[in-house]
């Protein structure tokens, strides 16, 4: 673990958060907006938590259960749907993957510094997470309101 790990980790917990909120067919209400971003900074404190309480290893090992699993079950409470939400946090997972990648690609090019990686890493977040919002609202928000009106409810 080195200085950037942390502020990696924030950044890739937000960036999936964003992601997978702006999945789901959400009615942003005020009180929507806060249950989210406190939710976000439950997930967040739980993360910290378990970095600085045992380890990053073991953060990373809890990753699904600290952080998807919440975020799947509040993305279910704000939009009254059980599928879809876990849909979303699965395919923001894989968009997160796309940073890793990049990252990964550059230190293959400029190998053995350490810090390198989760630098690129947090340099690609806020432009990517930008590029996939601006795609998702402009060319798939359509589908997948028509996906949303047609998926399973928690409520009868």
């Amino acid at each position: 673990m080195n200085a950037l790990t942390v502020p990696n980790g924030v950044a890739v917990a937000l960036f999936g958060i964003a992601l997978s909120a702006a999945f789901c067919d959400i009615h942003w209400t005020k009180k929507n907006c806060i249950i989210l971003a406190v939710g976000s900074a439950a997930i967040l404190l739980l993360q910290g938590a378990i970095t600085f309480g045992a380890s990053w290893d073991a953060m990373q090992e809890l990753y699904p259960f600290t952080t998807h699993l919440p975020l799947a079950i509040i993305l279910s409470v704000l939009s009254g749907k059980w599928l879809w939400p876990t849909i979303s946090v699965l395919a923001a997972y894989l968009c997160c993957q796309l940073r890793r990648w990049v990252a990964l690609l550059v230190i293959a090019m400029v190998p053995g510094i350490d810090w390198l990686q989760p630098a690129v890493e947090i340099v690609v977040t806020l432009p990517l997470l930008a590029v996939l919002l601006v795609a998702g609202w402009f060319g798939v928000r359509k589908r997948v309101h028509e996906i949303h009106s047609t998926a399973p409810t928690l409520r009868k």
